[in-house]
């Protein structure tokens, strides 16, 4: 394969920057070496971004091999205003009917405690806590010995930042179940500072009066070596504890986290899915085993798992995002778009998911284009501009992935002409040099490569990896 004209003028354009003659393709038969890849995506703080580009027509002419064109890409940015509204009218209607429709099924079903639950829910979605804290009554009015219905009303109280309200709520749900493992939960995440820490303790010290037998002493000592990092001793107190409780969910949670701390992870997985066994229902620990996941970088496993903790907690609004940044990560670019449009009617001005949606429909636009998908390309572009329409804050970002995403496909002039866009919105960009790099080092052009990283480390003598690729370059000739 030789590269066409419009991709040479490129790369020639590159050259000058580098002060060498690139030469696009390995010989026949020759393989690029296999090496350690660029760092994941990875939200970075906000940064001072130039005035990169005033036009969205460029936006789209990303190479001749994609076949798309400015006046399109014009006719897209003049029209995408009205696509906009339109579709944020039916999101909000969409929320609107989603209340009205639980409503109906209540006028029906007066005694459906789920039904109640998710309505109180999707109140506290939209803000509206007066009608959620009237949910919540009438559930303890229906069910007072109930501990789950004090656990909700003390857990919205304790999101308002009303901690005293809480703590009587809390205690209540603990004198129905000393061992309520929501009501821990919660007691953990709330009541961690300052005086609330001692409220905390004096609710654990009263549950372990109610219950001296029960796990819940046992759980709570565990805790304590957790949080003083003597993890083998925790992690031995939960298998002791697992022999008198066997099918206990805490102690597998709290085993889980202290083999995790440990470096143990593959037995830190076995235990957190030991636990979900026995209490699938239990967003924390689907959120451990979701956090786990993504440390690893199995983004896919991830993003299932931050969905299922999602499910139980429909308003959990790191969860949302993290299922998103999961699907992200692993490329599957319209699942990480489908989860963070989710995430937008729950908290519409999310600053992390306005800056990283537009980078996914954006990528969908360019593969549905290249796929000759032209109305399906149009939807993902207009999607772009709707929910952020001020390009210089995602646009080289976006091509940055589609760099990476090429050269990992093979697709090396594509991820050559992403890399030559990226500097050409940003001319001292050290990570597009550094991604250019590696795709000559992929296609073993190494002096070229060198050129690169040497230019990245120009603009960014801070930049770690590229002296590492660098240093890989010159171990090697």
């Amino acid at each position: 394969l030789f590269p066409d004209k419009k991709i040479k003028t490129q790369i020639d354009k590159l050259a000058s920057f580098l002060g060498k003659k690139p030469i696009l393709f390995a010989k026949e038969g020759e393989k690029g070496k296999s090496l350690p890849e660029e760092s994941d995506r990875s939200v970075k703080s906000a940064e001072k971004r130039p005035n990169a580009m005033k036009l969205a027509g460029e936006i789209f002419d990303i190479t001749e091999s994609l076949n798309s064109s400015r006046r399109q890409s014009d006719y897209m940015a003049r029209n995408s205003h009205e696509h906009s509204y339109r579709k944020d009218i039916r999101s909000k209607s969409r929320f609107e009917n989603d209340i009205r429709t639980l409503e109906k099924q209540l006028l029906v079903e007066p005694g459906n405690m789920l039904l109640k639950r998710k309505l109180g829910l999707l109140y506290e979605s939209k803000q509206d806590w007066d009608k959620a804290k009237e949910i919540y009554l009438d559930l303890i009015q229906q069910e007072s010995y109930n501990p789950d219905n004090h656990f909700f009303l003390g857990l919205l109280y304790a999101s308002l930042g009303d901690l005293n309200k809480a703590r009587y709520l809390f205690e209540e749900a603990l004198n129905l179940k000393p061992d309520h493992q929501p009501t821990l939960e919660a007691m953990y995440s709330f009541l961690d500072a300052g005086d609330t820490k001692k409220m905390g303790k004096d609710f654990l010290k009263k549950s372990i009066r109610q219950n001296q037998n029960g796990p819940i002493q046992k759980m709570a000592i565990i805790r304590e070596k957790l949080e003083n990092e003597l993890y083998d001793e925790a992690i031995g107190l939960a298998e002791a504890g697992l022999e008198q409780h066997p099918n206990h969910s805490g102690f597998l949670y709290l085993k889980g986290i202290g083999l995790e701390q440990n470096g143990e992870i593959e037995q830190a997985r076995y235990s957190y899915q030991g636990a979900l066994q026995f209490d699938p229902k239990n967003q924390d620990i689907h959120l451990a085993l979701a956090n786990l996941y993504y440390n690893r970088g199995q983004f896919l496993y991830a993003a299932l798992s931050f969905k299922d903790a999602v499910t139980l907690n429909p308003g959990d609004i790191n969860g949302r995002y993290m299922q998103g940044l999961s699907f992200f990560n692993a490329g599957e670019w319209s699942r990480a778009a489908s989860a963070w449009e989710s995430l937008l009617h729950y908290q519409k001005d999310h600053r992390l998911v306005k800056n990283l949606l537009p980078e996914a429909y954006y990528i969908l636009a360019i593969e549905y284009n290249r796929t000759s998908e032209h109305s399906r390309s149009r939807s993902a572009f207009d999607n772009a501009m709707r929910t952020n329409p001020n390009t210089d804050i995602w646009l080289p970002e976006a091509l940055r992935i589609l760099g990476k995403h090429y050269r990992e496909q093979a697709m090396f002039r594509e991820s050559f002409t992403a890399y030559q866009e990226v500097i050409e919105l940003r001319p001292k960009d050290s990570g597009a040099y550094l991604g250019l790099g590696i795709t000559y080092w992929a296609i073993g052009e190494n002096m070229m490569a060198r050129g690169a990283w040497e230019k990245s480390l120009e603009l960014n003598p801070e930049n770690n990896e590229a002296k590492g690729w660098l240093m890989v370059a010159q171990q090697g000739s």
